[in-house]
């Protein structure tokens, strides 16, 4: 049974496996053709075909082009009439809209559906000098979309849902046209890496770097005619004329290997196979190449499109819908020829159970000490798994292994049956997303409330700024801080501080801030970014805890790392105001909220004729309603009537109430003519105020006539 499980594994490296294996019978053939402009949305999304604008075809009727949407499995969702400008090619957005790019800058955008949605500009400058491609690309909260003109400038949005054009300032002035580019969007930055006769550049910002071709490749080769991005952003392959590969890191800084792909004909598509290998398609062959230069090749009657996924690569051609992925590390070693680990001898185990032998039990016996851990990892393996049947063994294995383990929560087991059902449904052809256990799992989990297991799923997610934002969203900061952190990219950092400031009271940021030696760090770097309003705010921050040390002295308390509030209450409370004044003058403390603080602390006091003179002080910016509060908080009466009078009208019946002056009441609410208020007095009147209910349905009566 194993052997025929991995009939379809390959090695590429020392115990490294991938596999391919089909989805779906493709049911839309004719589209797949080198004539055709094919594209895919992420996550087993929808696919977009239309003619090729780059390419001369003879074409029949209408001369504008029509775009098909289709599904993963190839039933047909809408039919877009194109009825715009020249269109010049279109993408994905991580939403699932379709972004259709005109060569006069404007970008069409649709949902999956083909339906319109609106349109946005790149700007005059691309539509005076005539767009001639774009690339698009993920970042951390949305899709950016970059143009490149005849001109060779360059033109980007990094988020389509909030377009602000940006152009490539430091683009290379000499080498001729542009052979390939590609877009990298890392460390709070989009950058460009492109390919011309001179070498590669890879433009920042604010400077670019070059790397001539002989420091890259051991042969000699003429240009570079396409480049990838690994989807973590940390390697990149490049293909020469020649037809050798080079794959290495993203800064250039190591190389892993060089491969002579051996090809003749003109490259057609090339894609990183999640981080280990990269995929070259030709018009009727595939090889994969991994990061230690072995290879594998499939022949193909035809063209085949090439689809990147975050854990593999999907194959259209003419016959079917294939996916190509690294094999799991946990069915890796449950199925692996001559395997020794557990969860193989529970699976061998639960074959020999169905086959009524006693050798299930030498089975189990040898994996008695580790029976809880080969329960999981047969559970983890039919996540990774497309056909029923395998996912059935598995199940079935962890079920059998659960039977003799008296720890195993069987919460885990469940879940998982759920999860297959989920997906084993979207992925059904009536359906047709071809969704991985990789892919949304962990945000899936997280949604349903298992907070641990979508904790450590997201470990298998290799994007950082996939993890981070989810580990957020758990409550996980510290380890969102680490990941972030580990990634290299300051963005990620910065989005971990800012969500602890919005969801931390000031007091527990500064201490966190003032503790931890990460968030030092990335706060000198809101300095180096040049980040004038995140800077700032620090500053305040490193300020008002040098300000509590200095304060402690005289107070003799320990009052640093409390929040700005509690400080000036401490102040006030003391009765240290010109301290507080200063306080509050230099952090800027509105009013309003000033106002409160001095009324509460003087009420907690009892200090009422200080409060009677802070009333007269000036116009009070929150009413005085909040004065009648704090009277009333500590039960003084008398104090608060002294308030009354300077109430506002809409609530003076309220207050009147609250003092328990029905009467006066009653007669404000009349002289309002106000009947629910009116009403609303009533309904306070006890057994004993008769006369007061007469004279309320009275006045009510009045009303009515």
């Amino acid at each position: 049974m194993s052997a025929m499980l991995t009939a379809d594994w390959f090695p590429l490296g020392r115990d490294v496996y991938f596999r391919k294996f089909e989805l779906y019978p493709i049911s839309f053939q004719q589209e797949i053709s080198i004539n055709n402009l094919l594209v895919a949305a992420p996550y087993g999304g929808s696919i977009a075909v239309t003619r090729n604008p780059k390419k001369l075809v003879k074409v029949q009727g209408a001369s504008k082009p029509l775009i098909l949407l289709y599904t993963a499995s190839g039933k047909l969702t809408a039919r877009l009439q194109w009825s715009s400008g020249q269109l010049i090619t279109f993408g994905w957005s991580q939403q699932e809209e379709l972004l259709c790019v005109q060569d006069d800058g404007m970008v069409l955008i649709y949902d999956m559906f083909g339906t319109y949605q609106h349109t946005f500009s790149m700007g005059n400058a691309a539509k005076d000098t005539k767009v001639i491609d774009a690339k698009f690309f993920a970042t951390s909260n949305s899709t950016g979309i970059a143009v490149l003109t005849s001109t060779n400038r360059i033109f980007l949005v990094n988020n389509v849902s909030e377009p602000k054009v940006r152009p490539i300032t430091d683009m290379p002035r000499y080498g001729g046209p542009i052979d390939c580019w590609c877009m990298v969007h890392c460390d709070r930055e989009t950058q460009v890496i492109l390919s011309n006769r001179e070498g590669i550049f890879v433009i920042h910002q604010s400077h670019q770097n070059t790397f001539p071709f002989n420091n890259l490749f051991s042969n000699k080769i003429n240009n570079v005619v396409a480049m990838a991005v690994s989807g973590n952003y940390r390697h990149i392959a490049l293909y020469a004329d020649t037809g050798h590969l080079y794959i290495g890191s993203i800064d250039f800084r190591e190389k892993y290997c060089e491969c002579y792909t051996n090809m003749k004909e003109p490259l057609a598509n090339i894609a990183w196979c999640g981080t280990e290998a990269v995929v070259c398609s030709w018009n009727s062959a595939i090889m994969v190449v991994g990061r230690t230069a072995e290879t594998i090749v499939y022949n193909y009657d035809g063209p085949v499109h090439l689809v990147t996924e975050i854990d593999g690569v999907r194959v259209l051609s003419s016959s079917s819908h294939e996916m190509i992925q690294k094999v799991p590390n946990v069915v890796q070693r449950i199925f692996r020829i001559n395997s020794t680990d557990p969860a193989s001898y529970l699976l061998e185990a639960s074959k020999q159970f169905q086959k009524k032998s006693h050798k299930a039990d030498s089975y189990i016996d040898l994996v008695k000490d580790k029976l809880d851990s080969a329960i999981r990892a047969c559970i983890d393996g039919a996540s990774h798994e497309f056909d029923f049947e395998t996912q059935k063994i598995l199940m079935r294995a962890a079920k059998f292994g659960k039977g003799f383990s008296k720890r195993m929560d069987s919460e885990y087991y469940v879940q998982m049956c759920r999860t297959l059902r989920v997906l084993n449904a979207v992925r059904h052809p009536a359906v047709g997303i071809p969704l991985t256990y990789t892919h949304e799992i962990a945000k899936r989990a997280a949604d349903c409330g298992r907070k641990q297991l979508a904790i450590k799923l997201i470990d298998y997610e290799p994007r950082a700024h996939q993890q981070v934002p989810l580990l957020l969203t758990l409550g996980e900061e510290r380890a969102a801080l680490h990941k972030a952190v580990d990634s290299g990219n300051t963005d990620l950092v910065y989005t971990v501080i800012l969500h602890l400031r919005e969801n931390m009271t000031l007091g527990d940021f500064q201490n966190t801030m003032s503790k931890d030696a990460l968030l030092q760090s990335a706060q000198e770097n809101f300095r180096l970014a040049r980040n004038d309003t995140n800077a700032s705010l620090t500053e305040e921050q490193i300020k008002l805890l040098k300000y509590q040390r200095s304060l402690e002295d005289t107070l003799h308390e320990s009052i640093v790392g409390k929040p700005l509030h509690d400080t000036v209450k401490i102040l006030l409370l003391r009765n240290e105001l010109k301290l507080a004044d200063k306080l509050r003058s230099e952090y800027k403390i509105p009013d309003r909220r000033y106002w409160w603080l001095k009324i509460q602390c003087l009420a907690e006091q009892g200090l009422w004729s200080d409060l009677e003179k802070f009333s007269k002080s000036k116009k009070s910016p929150i009413g005085y309603e909040p004065f009648v509060d704090e009277c009333l908080k500590y039960n003084e009466k008398l104090e608060a009537r002294k308030y009354l009078v300077k109430v506002k009208d809409d609530l003076k019946v309220k207050y009147l109430v609250k003092l328990n002056m029905l009467s006066e009441a009653a007669k404000t609410a009349f002289d309002q003519k106000d009947t629910s208020a009116l009403t609303f007095v009533l309904a306070q009147c006890g057994p004993t105020d008769r006369q007061l209910v007469d004279k309320i349905n009275m006045y009510l009566a009045s009303f009515k006539n």
